[in-house]
């Protein structure tokens, strides 16, 4: 899995706006039950960027009802990340 979130974390050095590799970084981190700070930085930064595409107003809402169950303490609302 290192090698994974590795290669993602490289994609995104390329192009931080890849949602695809944002995806899978915030799937990897949910699924190892590993939650530091750039899991929320993460997390923020993909539904900041789902919600400004009109086609993936379903995926931000999944996204942030993930991040509620998995986050011990949420760090930011959904509001938050829509509005800013």
């Amino acid at each position: 899995m290192e090698k994974g979130t590795k290669v993602l974390n490289d994609v995104l050095n390329k192009d931080r706006r890849n949602v695809t590799a944002l995806k899978h970084l915030f799937d990897i981190y949910r699924r190892t039950k590993s939650e530091n700070r750039h899991f929320h930085k993460l997390t923020k930064r993909l539904l900041l960027l789902l919600s400004k595409m009109i086609q993936k107003h379903n995926m931000t809402v999944e996204v942030y009802n993930e991040y509620i169950k998995h986050a011990k303490q949420p760090k930011f609302s959904l509001q938050s990340c829509i509005c800013d």
